[in-house]
């Protein structure tokens, strides 16, 4: 992870290299050290140019003398690292700084990390042995905390003891205001109004300087009109760039009117009394602006719900019913309808209603049909034959498999399995078109683990390639083998927006997750079939069937083994199944919350056996169809849950894979929830934890497991599997 900072330079040739040390010397080795020398007339520029001499790392940028805003604004626009921080060049940080929060960026889902600072006072002469002279910044907090307005409040607006994710200020724009004094103000309050998440430390890494020479006139300075009321032009350059984002303004403007006043009170303080009418002046004039624009979104809303009522809405009044439809108003008594209008009135409200319908979930329609994947089958149908290549891994990616195995052979598609557990794949040998079997393996969390599929990506014979619905997050080496013959179904926005910002060649599709088309009905019925069994038999032989039994019991026990682990709790009827890997976002222990077990890793499996698949999903579905309620952040015991009609709370994963998911395949299904915090989704499930049945679980004795194993090998046939030569 590489970390860009920026330093803005302007006539410190006594500080800065002491600033550059700092910084060059850092434990962590993977920076970007982007020094905007903002017109210097001293020896500045000689200084940087000699460490950018002796260090490659460092990139010196000049411009003509425009202030510190436009100097950091200048280095954000070279910044190519992950992480950024603004450093100014009087100031230094401790060695291990960098390396700290790299380690924080990794291990949480965080979009700025704030630790404390100390001031120092010094002279002219520079020496190690500074005089520090108080915590001038202390952080009161530790951890990760949701960003929120009393965060804000209670978080230093400088940006020097902060260290932001690159990513969401160059999403939100975020930068810094020209020409205003208190930069920071702007900047902070519009990256906590687009943060989500932050770090805090109590710990002290940073190290302020205070000139002695300049506090008599930063004393006077404060005293200036123009500084104090620099406080409200910075507000108000806030208010107008969250006029740009509506639903971001509603949602803060009792937080912006708060600030206004806050202001208000702090630049009245900071000047003379005769000029505090002049202060009281402007704070009316921007409270009328934010008033008003507030009202004219209260007046749109309502207008757009009238004219939404006027275009289509039925309502009782007294005995009387009211249609209306694109304007036209129908009035009539119940026992009046066929009288009337008869035919004609019905054709209107089955229009009325079919229209009143588009509003609804489109839930129930995916699991059956799968819509946003539609376009899906014609690409798969040009590839003719093709190698389907799963995805390795849990009982989500199990389920995935046997959702793409559902597909492929509703459609009558001609493929053959790729077994990824055999050590040489012969059919690279030729040319062959590829079918991945998408998911949520192409994250920074297992790059060890895609470098075989990309190795299958960059073969001479691949002809075109598929990649079925998948999620994509800090993987460019995996999207910078992706070509013009590949397809790419993205599973969520967010993907989607970072596979075509990074990739310019390959087509990128916008589609629903794989699961959402599993239909369960399918996978509750019993597959335990005499005829089938003894076909199998026939076709496999005794002794082949017994190869299988050998294979298949130790894989077996250890499956009940880690199933047994879900145990029902006396009083209700909820499951939790919160994971424990690296995308873990909420800890359990610590959100008050008892998982059952991580149940997706209670198998896993190459999925290139589609009868194991199979059953694996039954069993899968069988224990989620045993509560009323699930809670989980893992995503596809969040959608086989949705398939079988529970009540899910959901939570999110480290990098949003969920919430995005849910935002574009689930959020309309009524019985889905997704929170950002685990206090509030608590909150709700105790008002129903009384209301739930207790049900058992269901399971598999060892003998109907291999049973129906063999019927639906024979049932379904068993898949072409590519064997080792």
């Amino acid at each position: 992870m590489k970390i860009s900072i920026i330093i803005p330079v302007y006539n410190v040739e006594n500080y800065l290299r002491v600033c550059l040390d700092s910084v060059v010397n850092q434990t962590y080795s993977d920076l970007e050290i982007i020094c905007v020398n903002d017109g210097s007339t001293d020896a500045s520029l000689d200084i940087l140019n000699e460490y950018a001499k002796n260090d490659s790392r460092i990139l010196v940028v000049s411009q003509s003398n425009r202030g510190l805003a436009a100097a950091r604004n200048t280095g954000l626009e070279y910044v190519t690292g992950e992480l950024c921080y603004f450093l100014d060049s009087d100031d230094y940080i401790e060695r291990n700084l960098i390396e700290y929060a790299v380690k924080i960026f990794e291990n949480f889902d965080v979009d700025y990390f704030c630790f404390s600072s100390k001031a120092f006072l010094d002279g002219e002469n520079i020496s190690q042995d500074f005089d520090i002279i108080a915590d001038y910044i202390t952080v009161k907090r530790d951890g990760v905390f949701d960003v929120n307005f009393d965060i804000g409040l209670g978080t230093n607006v400088h940006v020097w003891n902060k260290i932001f994710k690159t990513s969401n200020l160059i999403s939100n724009n975020i930068k810094f205001i020209d020409g205003l004094l208190y930069e920071d103000i702007y900047f902070m309050w519009n990256c906590v109004f687009h943060s989500k998440r932050a770090y805090f430390d109590t710990d002290f890494y940073h190290y302020y300087r205070i000139r002695s020479n300049s506090i008599m006139e930063n004393t006077n300075k404060n005293k200036s009109f123009v500084n104090a009321v620099s406080h409200l032009y910075n507000w108000h350059e806030l208010f107008l760039t969250l006029k740009n984002d509506i639903n971001l303004f509603s949602k803060n403007y009792n937080n912006l009117l708060f600030l206004l006043n806050m202001y208000r009170q702090r630049t009245k303080e900071m000047v003379n009394p005769s000029e505090k009418y002049k202060v009281e002046k402007l704070y009316q004039s921007y409270l009328r602006e934010v008033t008003e624009f507030n009202n004219y979104l209260y007046l749109l809303q309502k207008a757009k719900k009238n004219l939404k009522e006027k275009l289509f809405s039925v309502e009782k009044a007294g005995n009387h019913w009211i249609y209306r439809l694109l304007f036209f108003k129908i009035k009539f008594k119940h026992n009046v309808i066929h009288k009337i209008i008869n035919q004609p009135l019905r054709f209107l409200l089955s229009l009325n209603l079919a229209l009143m319908q588009l509003g609804k979930s489109k839930f129930d329609v995916f699991c059956k049909t799968n819509t946003k994947n539609s376009e899906m089958e014609d690409v798969l149908r040009n590839l003719g034959e093709f190698y389907f290549l799963p995805n390795r891994g849990n009982l989500g990616d199990i389920a995935i498999a046997t959702s793409c195995y559902q597909f492929f052979d509703s459609k009558n598609m001609n493929y053959s399995t790729v077994d990824m557990s055999l050590e040489q794949q012969s059919f690279v040998d030729k040319p062959f078109n590829l079918v991945y079997g998408g998911g949520g393996l192409f994250t920074k969390y297992y790059r060890q683990y895609y470098q075989d599929i990309l190795n299958l990506f960059r073969s001479k014979n691949l002809q075109n390639a598929v990649i079925m619905p998948a999620s994509f997050y800090e993987c460019r080496d995996v999207l910078a083998q992706l070509d013009e013959r590949f397809t790419v179904f993205c599973r969520e926005k967010q993907s989607y927006e970072y596979c075509v910002a990074n990739n310019s060649r390959a087509k990128f599709i916008l589609a629903d997750d794989m699961v959402i088309g599993l239909n369960t009905d399918y996978y509750k019925k019993e597959f335990l079939d005499k005829n089938n069994l003894k076909s199998f038999l026939s076709k496999n032989g005794k002794e082949n069937f017994k190869n299988v039994i050998e294979r298949l019991c130790p894989f077996y026990f250890e499956v009940q083994k880690q199933f047994k682990k879900v145990k029902k709790s006396s009083n209700t009827n909820i499951g939790y199944f919160l994971r424990t890997d690296d995308e873990k976002f909420f800890n359990p222990e610590k959100s008050g919350l008892e998982s059952l077990v991580d149940l997706s890793l209670c198998a896993s499996s190459f999925c290139a056996d589609k009868a194991m698949d199979i059953m694996l999903s039954k069993l899968f579905l069988g224990i989620l169809d045993s509560y009323d309620v699930i809670v989980s952040d893992r995503l596809h015991i969040g959608i086989c849950s949705a398939l079988l009609g529970k009540e899910v709370y959901l939570l999110d994963n480290s990098y949003k894979k969920v919430s995005n998911v849910y935002k574009n395949s689930l959020k309309n299904n009524k019985k889905v929830h997704l929170y950002q915090d685990v206090d509030s989704m608590m909150r709700d499930l105790s008002k129903i934890k009384n209301k739930m049945n207790i049900k058992r679980i269901k399971t598999f004795g060892l003998m109907n497991f291999l049973l129906e194993y063999g019927s639906i090998k024979n049932q379904f046939g068993a898949e072409k599997i590519i064997w080792r030569n």
